[in-house]
């Protein structure tokens, strides 16, 4: 399956997905899987970077990858308040 790109109008998130040639237009009738508000709209984004442009810029995609999911993971945690996110829940560890 081919890798579509996609940006949120409201908060400017991009992102891909697997999709069908078919349903490549799904994800626009959802909301933004990043800030639940913003319209979805298939875009071109990273496709046509050359492969040496993605390798220098791994690192800083990676950070910033990690950066938006934890800001996803804080919004998560601030909206379900005692969820197993808390500090003081008890997680147990399944060997």
């Amino acid at each position: 399956m081919p890798i579509f790109d996609y940006v949120c109008s409201a908060c400017n998130s991009v992102w891909d997905e697997f999709h069908s040639i078919s349903n490549r237009k799904t994800p626009e009738s959802l909301p933004c899987p990043f800030c639940g508000k913003g319209a979805v709209q298939q875009s071109i984004v990273h496709t046509a970077l050359p492969v040496s442009h993605v390798a220098e810029n791994s690192h800083a995609l990676k950070q910033l990858n990690r950066s938006k999911f934890a800001e996803k993971m804080q919004m998560i945690h601030n909206e379900n308040p005692g969820s197993r996110m808390d500090k003081t829940s008890n997680i147990v560890q399944i060997k």
